[in-house]
């Protein structure tokens, strides 16, 4: 049986926080803006310390060129860690947007930057119109795309100024007939196609064309 001493683990601590947060912080804010799937925390853990360990590297490195007769504190060498994670998250999401790193991605091994192809079809500041065809039941929404969750076949996609048809595409309920504002919420696991029309001019379209 292992006996530790809770003076001694309150002591490393701080130490333990500092080797971890850096990169705690850099994957929090990078799975934000990338991919919001969960992560085991044994995973998390090995890659905030791997993390950690080359921010403190850099910054070791750079202090022997940048201000090396002045020794920061410690705790605003902590500071410098953390911000250098959150910066360096929001950097790495930036430039793997660039059209440079697609480019590249596509030539060397013709893979998406995305993990989930909803990012690849849809620009979330073009409007774009779906089609939506259910599983089971002749039921055809047509609407424009508003939002989406990311959790897979749990997930659910908002549409809106939607008309209901069946899949002949003969209306069966359209809210402005009745001088409704509606949206629709639909469930992936409910969901057997989605067609998508993009307007004239659309980003996207010009990518795949």
């Amino acid at each position: 049986m292992i006996i530790i001493d809770l003076n001694i683990l309150i002591s490393a601590l701080p130490e333990l926080l500092t080797a971890l947060l850096p990169g705690f912080i850099f994957i929090c804010i990078y799975n934000w803006f990338v991919s919001r799937k969960e992560m085991d925390f044994s995973v998390i853990a090995l890659w905030s310390l791997f993390i950690s360990f080359i921010i403190r590297t850099f910054y070791q490195a750079g202090h022997l060129f940048i201000l090396p007769s002045i020794d920061f504190h410690g705790s605003v060498k902590v500071i410098i860690y953390i911000a250098t994670g959150g910066i360096s998250a929001l950097v790495l999401v930036k430039f793997r947007r660039t059209k440079f790193f697609e480019w590249f991605l596509d030539k060397v091994n013709n893979k998406s930057i995305n993990d989930d192809v909803w990012d690849d079809i849809i620009n979330y500041n073009e409007p774009i119109m779906l089609k939506v065809f259910l599983k089971e039941v002749d039921i055809l929404y047509i609407g424009r795309f508003v939002s989406r969750e990311e959790k897979g076949l749990e997930s659910w996609i908002v549409i809106s100024d939607y008309i209901r048809s069946n899949k002949a595409n003969e209306p069966q309920y359209n809210p402005e007939n009745h001088d409704h504002k509606s949206m629709a919420t639909i469930n992936m696991r409910d969901i057997e196609r989605v067609e998508l029309v993009y307007n004239d001019g659309s980003k996207i379209w010009e990518k795949y064309n």
